[in-house]
């Protein structure tokens, strides 16, 4: 079937309505099947929340994928690759969310689930070797980067909808935008208050789903091996504050607490939604930052971006009512990959 103006737009509405049905079916279903993150320690929502929201996320993308693959709208190879990635990155998240993963397996598990997609790119797509490893080095942090920035209501999926969608005019094309809707269909349910949190399986499924729509197949069907790294500033400065700020209090990287970027936010007074608003918006800018930049320039692009974001956060003060605020903020976790 020859391609049209409506099929795009078609794939992307049905993963979103099935991502969103599927996130209230398993509101209920999740707490049946042990999948429940419990409020204490370093946790601060309010009360015990499902988990499994990854499985709605993943249901909406296999339903536009469908369809796109129906219509003859996406490489096989590239869809059995991004199947690879997705069956992994879901069968490590299943697996730590049901019973959560000591530092040394939960490495273990990321290096196997970063390699498996690498190794397909090689066998199916015949990618050339620097491709495969670029692709599981990316897919090694920041499907952990990912995981790092679900500490919030709403942010990681947001922050993930706003990446993919504007990954797809970078090349990702539809699959990204489809990725996107997935993401976008599960936040109907995650917004503040969230009734169901994504869990390590949602947040690794994201973080993969954006490298791989990132490094976008050339006209053979080839992955490629180099990355619009300004798309991804806002898990980076993330992931990097988070670490300097807990090597400077000379505490392990791998400890929780409540140090995240969306933290530190809600400190100068905003609100866990604003915060959510604000890094989607941000990773909308920095989308279409990658977008116009060349990717030789990429990485100085990120880096100015990251370098901006500290200096900004460094001139905006705390408010009085920031500790209080971050102690009421329904984060789901804080600490790196479940590993802290």
């Amino acid at each position: 079937m020859n391609s049209s103006a409506w099929h795009a737009p078609a794939a992307a509405a049905a993963a979103f309505s099935v991502s969103c049905a599927c996130a209230r079916i398993l509101v209920a279903l999740a707490p049946r099947l042990g999948y429940v993150d419990h409020p204490g320690g370093r946790k601060n929502h309010a009360a015990s929340t499902p988990l499994l929201g990854g499985i709605a996320v993943l249901c909406g993308g296999c339903a536009g994928t469908a369809l796109l693959a129906v219509w003859n709208l996406a490489p096989h190879r590239i869809l059995a690759v991004w199947a690879v990635a997705s069956g992994a990155a879901v069968a490590l998240g299943l697996m730590d969310d049901r019973w959560p993963l000591r530092p040394l397996p939960k490495l273990i598990g990321l290096v196997c689930a970063a390699g498996l997609p690498a190794l397909a790119t090689l066998v199916l797509c015949r990618a050339p070797l620097m491709a495969a490893a670029t692709m599981a080095c990316a897919l090694l942090f920041f499907s952990n980067a990912f995981n790092l920035l679900d500490n919030s209501d709403g942010l990681c999926a947001s922050a993930g909808a706003a990446t993919l969608a504007m990954l797809a005019p970078c090349g990702g094309g539809r699959l990204a935008l489809v990725a996107a809707a997935a993401a976008a269909g599960f936040l109907v349910w995650n917004w503040p208050r969230a009734r169901i949190f994504l869990g390590d399986t949602g947040s690794l499924l994201i973080g993969a789903w954006c490298v791989l729509a990132a490094l976008a197949p050339g006209p053979a069907g080839r992955i490629g091996h180099v990355l619009p790294l300004a798309a991804f500033w806002v898990p980076v400065y993330d992931t990097l504050s988070v670490t300097v700020v807990r090597m400077r209090e000379g505490r392990s990287v791998l400890q929780g607490g409540q140090d995240h970027l969306s933290h530190r936010l809600i400190r100068r007074g905003m609100t866990t939604a604003g915060v959510d608003r604000l890094l989607a918006g941000a990773s909308v800018v920095a989308g279409m930052l990658a977008l116009i930049v060349p990717l030789e320039w990429q990485p100085l692009a990120l880096l100015a971006l990251v370098g901006a974001a500290a200096v900004l956060e460094a001139v905006i003060p705390r408010t009085p009512q920031g500790a209080s605020a971050v102690r009421g903020h329904t984060n789901r976790r804080s600490g790196p990959a479940r590993t802290g």
